[in-house]
């Protein structure tokens, strides 16, 4: 794309705004990629808390039982 193409025909190219979402939003794009993965790490986390937590209460449950 060239300088004059954009000044001839710039309501054909969107704002950077739009750019932006329009990557963010996109299912191929990089950026959603990485937003999946981070986003599969949280709960992989969140998940593993849990377990923390459960295995905790169910320590102190035996220990009240002996």
């Amino acid at each position: 794309m060239n300088v004059d193409t954009l000044k001839s025909n710039p309501e054909q190219f969107p704002t950077s705004k739009e750019a932006i979402r329009w990557t963010e939003n996109s299912p191929n794009s990089k950026l959603s990629e990485i937003k999946n993965k981070l986003d599969a790490n949280k709960s992989n986390e969140n998940i593993q808390k849990l377990q923390e937590l459960i295995k905790g209460q169910e320590y102190r449950r035996f220990q009240k039982e002996i």
